[in-house]
């Protein structure tokens, strides 16, 4: 497990009179396995090219950072963006040559900004769909998790073992501090007896990297851009655009890349 940056004792003496936590997690994956897993897809080898397979590999084991703010029973987690590089000579396409597929602009365009009110229990992801973007409406619901007996220590934080499966059906492993008393974590992997500081699903893994404690409220608001939807209806229009897209031969076998 990776240690967490920049968390220290004095940190941890504050942690009841802190109002505001921002976490940092960055999201890594092991690329053998990832390799290993494209190499076993027959529709991954078939409707991908190779500068797809290429792409995809390399934004998938770049790491990528997420921040999660936690304050007053709400929080908002959402990616960081990049910083835009200048344009090179490199950048610019010769004559007949085609752009090269852009996986990693893909992710982040369809990465959802997430907020939570624990008091309401109400959830609003603001998630896209081509060049549309929608305020999914949704109850917040937490997976089963299981205890185990393993106890690991994180920097300065003891930190409990859980396991359950997603929605996916995918084994997740976790890591959890009551040493930071919120029901937090990155993703859909919360709704514990403190903050998820580590999650591994196969060969992906999210691991706080940076904690800060603050002492002010700040205030999180969900949201606003967007045409409001149910979660329900959401997942209805994402299943018909991947099945047009299917049958018209665009993005074949893109529908079953999860993150």
């Amino acid at each position: 497990m990776k240690k967490i940056l920049g968390f220290c004792t004095f940190m941890l003496l504050m942690v009841m009179q802190a109002q505001t936590y921002v976490i940092t997690y960055t999201q890594s994956m092991d690329i053998k396995a990832l390799e290993d897993s494209l190499a076993k897809n027959p529709r991954m080898q078939k409707f991908l090219s190779e500068d797809m397979k290429k792409s995809m590999i390399e934004s998938l084991t770049k790491p990528q950072q997420y921040t999660l703010t936690y304050s007053e029973g709400k929080s908002l987690y959402k990616i960081v963006e990049e910083k835009v590089e200048e344009k090179t000579e490199d950048d610019e396409l010769k004559v007949g040559q085609k752009p090269s597929f852009n996986f990693r602009r893909m992710m982040k365009r369809f990465s959802p900004v997430r907020f939570k009110n624990h008091e309401t229990m109400e959830m609003i992801s603001q998630q896209g769909i081509m060049d549309k973007q929608f305020l999914v409406v949704d109850s917040i619901k937490t997976l089963e998790w299981q205890f185990t007996d393993n106890v690991r220590k994180v920097g300065e934080m003891s930190c409990k073992e859980v396991v359950t499966t997603n929605n996916r059906k995918e084994k997740v492993t976790a890591c959890y501090t009551e040493d930071i008393p919120i029901n937090e974590g990155p993703e859909d992997y919360f709704g514990l007896p403190g903050l998820v500081v580590d999650v591994q699903i196969g060969p992906m893994n999210y691991a706080a990297t940076e904690i800060k404690i603050l002492k002010e409220n700040t205030v999180l608001e969900a949201p606003k851009e967007g045409e409001k939807t149910s979660k329900a209806d959401f997942d209805k229009m994402v299943k018909e655009r991947m099945e047009n897209m299917n049958r018209d031969g665009n993005g074949r076998g893109m529908n079953i890349i999860r993150m």
